[in-house]
């Protein structure tokens, strides 16, 4: 479903309806023929469930959703990209 939604997004924007999206796949499908087509289809990280907290921060960090002030816990003593 999620492959599809970007799929719809692009037919109806073209693909400048992803410019500045970053699109995280979390799902149950870890095999390669879904990781490969998430990629192809503008995904930009994938995640198999079930998903933990700091695999999706980590993955979040690489994308530079956020910077961290330092590799603190709490979600208070991060800063959002500007």
């Amino acid at each position: 479903e999620a492959l599809e939604a970007i799929r719809q997004i692009e037919n109806e924007h073209g693909t400048a309806g992803l410019d500045g999206v970053k699109v995280i796949m979390t799902t149950a499908l870890g095999d390669s023929k879904n990781v490969i087509g998430a990629f192809r289809t503008g995904c930009e990280a994938y995640i198999v469930k079930p998903v933990s907290k700091e695999k999706l921060l980590e993955e979040m960090e690489k994308l530079g959703l956020f910077n961290l002030v330092a590799r603190a816990s709490s979600p208070a003593e991060r800063r959002p990209v500007e």
